[in-house]
């Protein structure tokens, strides 16, 4: 690390800070790299070293450090992050540096300060958080870490940081929840200093903080503010890496030990998080993941001739009333059709609460509602949805009355016009049967709420198309939603992996498990929704109708169809039955989980197993799916148990979680479960590759070879 005559201090070759020398003993440091290098463990190190020079100066007062002068890159290079975190050793080094020289730095009693400009965003806000204060100019950007959404630590000794600015608790939040804080958010909770609206203004700031403030009367410490951040409470989840060391740290906080010795402890729990394997696989789907499935629906988007500016949607329930104004959302015009006028009225005014509410947050305009609005155009005519590019069905999930209105209304589309089913688990190639061009005819499974669930499971069936196939992508594109690419067959992926999950939880309770305990099983395994509770929500005949469009039932399904049956019978139909497998007020609101009085629970099961079989049974379904082409890559059946079902988050999905378990441990299991019933058949392939030692993936590489 050198000075320069040009004022620029370098590593190696790239070009990294300016060093400017203003009025009354203020030195400003820009962060200019050359190329798209980030804030990292070399790049503060050479801040430090810098500012530790510029420090030993007695003309020297306070610096203030920026990168304003460049556009970050706008998608953080996880990988890199991993890859340096591997390297302990020298990253372990490289973070004893940069805590001397802080400290160093500190015990001079001269002011570092931060100045903010746009997001800034992980590794960034982790270096603004060095600060004594923090000034940001505009009121553009956010700040935050992202990255704790992958159950990474903040780095660079962060959350000990925050927890001696903020207080535990909110310290807590910040590194572990991964919201991100508008500027207006952040000031009126302290995350920043002060805000300023000119880069001109910014030096009346510096020099009136320096004029108020004495000194650093804390030398290597940070000035706590207890309670100053009153928030509602929030969800943690235990699996995470980034929560375990977060309650860590926060024990030896409350014992009192020393700040340095903190920061130590965290670096190594950084290191721990970054290498484990739930954090290597939640970056590998959530964010890699996504990112590619999205790169290659632009790149179909772009390369695809055919227009996609008129949408219409047959079906004005909670589905189609989201899909409708996903559609408008994204400016296209939209024909929302239903029996009546007035239900598609109904529909449409779906799309007037979720603006009203947009409103009432500040995330929208009443012009911007107004707009939207207009792009949505309700009907009670079949005709008016002719000359439209997509036709979205989405009118309740029954065989028959699907191919009816597909078989009249494909008969008077236009040539061009692609029409796509909405359906959980109907065949796409049954329903094809009544369109009058099945090559332009294929399966989009939107969840519900639409316009919170960012999947899309795109059918393909036995005659549908490539350039069908393209225009269904891009159309997903325009909606901005996150596709995965599945064929046909009953319950395709996501909902025959999500009837395993439920039929699983029905199971346990037919094997005598209290319904309370099995509950509690699946929340503990990291599903957010135990299978109990989602029967209820999804109505218990529901279950029974998706059981009826199956083409047979082995012995499991059977029984769990029977005790379905019994229990409508008893009137427990559900939650708006106010009453299924949990007990319901009378308005509504759940209450407890409802045991049976004449049977007697058992008191002797193993936890851990009844926790392995709601994770096993969903994982070893989903190899059956890429054994017999139903997907075509472990990627695509992670993000689709993520993103889908409400798969265990830590596990980064059904695949990452077999290669978490080991493929071996989790064949000897599933052979172990397997006299619970026919969803336990153990697939040969699999075996197999439990001889091989087999892994789906080698760090982000995928090593799925189908042939």
């Amino acid at each position: 690390i050198i000075m320069n005559q040009h004022n620029m201090t370098t590593i190696g070759h790239q070009q990294v800070f300016k060093v400017v020398q203003h009025a009354q003993g203020v030195v400003e440091i820009s962060f200019e790299p050359t190329n798209e290098q980030t804030i990292s463990a070399d790049t503060l190190l050479a801040f430090l070293t810098l500012a530790d020079e510029l420090m030993k100066r007695d003309d020297v007062r306070a610096i203030y450090y920026h990168s304003m002068n460049r556009v970050l890159p706008v998608d953080p290079d996880y990988a890199s992050f991993i890859q340096s975190a591997q390297q302990s050793e020298v990253l372990l080094d490289k973070l004893e540096q940069i805590d001397l020289l802080l400290s160093k730095i500190r015990s001079s009693k001269k002011i570092l300060i931060a100045v903010l400009l746009g997001d800034c965003l992980g590794n960034e806000f982790a270096w603004g958080l060095m600060a004594h204060y923090r000034i940001v100019i505009g009121w553009e950007g956010r700040v935050g870490f992202p990255e704790t959404a992958f159950g990474l630590l903040p780095s660079f000794g962060s959350m000990t940081r925050m927890m001696n600015l903020w207080g535990k608790d909110f310290a807590l939040r910040l590194a572990t929840q991964a919201h991100l804080y508008t500027i207006v958010d952040a000031l009126s909770l302290g995350l920043i200093d002060e805000q300023v609206e000119k880069e001109e203004n910014m030096f009346t700031s510096i020099y009136s903080y320096l004029q108020d403030i004495s000194g650093i009367t804390r030398e290597g410490h940070f000035a706590r503010q207890e309670n100053r951040v009153q928030l509602p409470p929030y969800r943690l989840n235990g699996h995470l890496p980034n929560t375990l060391a977060c309650n860590e740290l926060l024990k030896q906080f409350e014992a009192g030990t020393d700040t340095d010795v903190l920061i130590k402890q965290e670096h190594d729990f950084y290191i721990q998080a970054a290498t484990s394997d739930q954090v290597i696989a939640m970056i590998r789907t959530n964010y890699y993941g996504i990112r590619a499935a999205k790169q290659q629906i632009k790149t179909i988007a772009e390369n695809t001739s055919r227009e996609i500016k008129q949408i219409g949607v047959i079906g004005a329930g909670m589905m189609g009333s989201g899909i409708a104004y996903e559609a408008a959302r994204a400016g296209l015009e939209v024909t929302l059709l239903d029996t009546t006028i007035a239900k598609a009225n109904h529909g449409k005014n779906y799309a007037q609460k979720i603006t009203d509410r947009q409103i009432a947050q500040g995330k929208s305009t009443a012009f911007e509602q107004a707009d939207l609005l207009q792009r949505i155009h309700t009907s009670e005519q079949l005709m008016d949805v002719n000359a439209v590019d997509v036709v979205i069905e989405a009118v309740f999930e029954d065989l028959s009355l699907k191919k009816t209105i597909i078989a009249e209304v494909s008969r008077d589309l236009e040539a061009n016009t692609v029409f796509a089913s909405n359906t959980t688990s109907l065949p796409i190639a049954q329903l094809a049967e009544a369109s009058n061009k099945p090559s332009s005819f294929i399966g989009l499974h939107f969840f519900s709420p639409v316009e919170r669930m960012p999947l899309v499971e795109v059918i393909i069936g036995r005659d549908t198309d490539e350039e069908t196939k393209d225009t269904a992508l891009k159309c997903i594109h325009l909606l901005g939603k996150t596709p995965i690419v599945v064929q046909d067959g009953p319950g395709f992926f996501t909902s025959r992996l999500f009837f395993n999950y439920l039929l699983e939880g029905i199971t346990m309770v037919l094997e005598g498990i209290s319904p309370s305990i099995v509950e509690k099983a699946a929340r503990n395994a990291g599903f957010p929704v135990g299978p109990l509770l989602v029967l209820d929500e999804i109505s218990l005949p529901l279950m029974l109708h998706v059981y009826d469009q199956l083409p047979s039932l082995h012995q499991a399904q059977k029984s769990a169809y029977a005790h379905l049956k019994n229990m409508i019978a008893k009137e427990r139909s559900g939650r708006k039955a106010k009453a299924g497998f949990y007990n319901y007020g009378e308005n509504g609101k759940r209450e407890s989980v409802w045991e049976e009085s004449e049977v007697s629970y058992l008191t002797d099961y193993d936890v851990n197993d009844l926790e392995k079989r709601l994770l096993h049974v969903v994982a070893l379904d989903a190899f059956r799916c890429l054994s017999n082409g139903i997907i075509s890559r472990p990627i695509d059946g992670d993000l689709g148990s993520v993103l889908g079902i409400g798969y265990a988050p830590h596990t980064g999905g059904v695949f990452s979680h077999i290669d978490q378990v080991g493929i071996t441990a989790f064949v000897v299991d599933c052979e172990r479960f397997g006299v619970h019933g026919g969803q336990w058949q153990m697939p040969s392939a699999l075996r197999d590759l439990a001889r091989q030692d087999y892994k789906f993936y080698d760090g982000f590489r995928s090593n799925w070879n189908p042939s």
